[in-house]
């Protein structure tokens, strides 16, 4: 209230600003595509290796191995799939 109204004359600041920078480099592209992917895997495997060492503790504890068998049912084929990406006979000059 104790501020006078501006003036269209008045250079007003904006609060966040757009500002400008080095362009994108499109050879950067595929390294953050890797990174991201590293990532992803990443967190799929220790997440897989936990529900495994959750329900491997909860099936010593009480004797049942279920748990277990139902979790590897679901682990088996994303590790396997994974597996296979990174390690498989997938190279080019490979006949």
């Amino acid at each position: 209230m104790g501020k006078a109204p501006r003036s269209n004359g008045d250079a007003i600041k904006k609060r966040f600003q757009p500002a400008p920078g080095r362009d994108f480099e499109v050879e950067s592209a595929p390294s953050i595509e890797a990174k991201t992917k590293g990532f992803f895997v990443r967190t799929v495997v220790l997440a897989s290796l936990g529900a495994l060492a959750v329900t491997g503790a909860y099936g010593l504890s009480y004797h049942t191995y279920g748990p277990v068998q139902s979790t590897w049912v679901v682990v088996g084929p994303i590790m396997g799939a994974m597996v296979n990406h990174y390690f498989g006979n997938h190279r080019k000059d490979s006949g």
